[in-house]
């Protein structure tokens, strides 16, 4: 048997070249991902407990109704992007196959920078 690193590592590194901060979350034998839409106020935990909008990233098992990143991503699982704003209200964004952790990345980046471009736009005026 192969000893082949879970998803979060996977995911850490890939989000890390791209520029981004992420913090591992668990609740009631699921996990995830967690990046807080502003690098300097994203703290350790959950970003929405200190009142940031943030993604989420964790791999989707259909088959057990499941969500981890502590499993390795393997063909069957799904990468899924949620975003949360400032009042809790999440939205799936993306839903991808297991080898498509890029693509994850892309979305979640994307989405960071829409957001600081909002808010330094909400700034100005």
């Amino acid at each position: 048997m192969t000893n082949l690193p879970t998803s979060a590592p996977l995911a850490q590194r890939a989000l890390t070249s791209a520029g981004l901060t992420s913090y591992y979350a668990e609740d009631i034998g699921n996990s995830w991902l967690v990046v807080g839409d502003d690098a300097d106020t994203a703290a350790p935990g959950f970003p929405a407990e200190n009142g940031g909008s943030h993604a989420v990233l964790y791999l989707y098992n259909p088959a057990h109704d499941s969500l981890t990143v502590d499993d390795e991503p393997a063909p069957g699982l799904e990468w899924h992007v949620l975003t949360s704003d400032h009042e809790g209200r999440e939205t799936l964004v993306a839903v991808l196959p297991h080898d498509e952790l890029a693509n994850a990345v892309s979305v979640i980046r994307w989405w960071v920078q829409a957001r600081r471009y909002e808010a330094r736009r909400d700034q100005s005026q």
